[in-house]
């Protein structure tokens, strides 16, 4: 009958200790670890790149102005001096949608005054 380990223990009989840090678990059978949200490496003691956080670093930072983001979160930390380091994602939104203002606007003017005109 196979059991599997407690919690920090690993292999035949259970003799192997875990040597994963940063709230990693690993794997009853192989030693493996497996990383929590923001860690990587071998037994899980580096900290996502500072161009990716998340499981498996697997998501891209969005910030702005020199900002790096944390590597659990994504939340952006601003450069020394610098007060705004947004995430990009959300001026492209605000590009965008200013864009769209800026055309829709004089159309809708437009259109106001030809009725205008029209009813006279």
């Amino acid at each position: 009958m196979i059991t599997a380990c407690p919690d920090g223990r690993w292999g035949r009989d259970c003799q192997n200790k875990c040597e994963c840090v940063n709230g990693a678990s690993c794997d009853p059978f192989s030693g493996e670890c497996r990383c929590t949200r923001g860690w990587r490496g071998k037994e899980c003691s580096e900290e996502c790149p500072p161009t990716h956080y998340g499981q498996d670093c697997g998501e891209e930072c969005r910030c702005m102005n020199g900002g790096s983001c944390h590597h659990i979160s994504g939340e952006c930390h601003c450069a020394p001096g610098v007060r705004t380091c947004v995430l990009k994602e959300s001026t492209e939104k605000n590009a965008l949608m200013n864009a769209g203002v800026k055309m829709v606007v004089p159309a809708v003017r437009r259109l106001a005054s030809a009725i205008a005109h029209r009813d006279g």
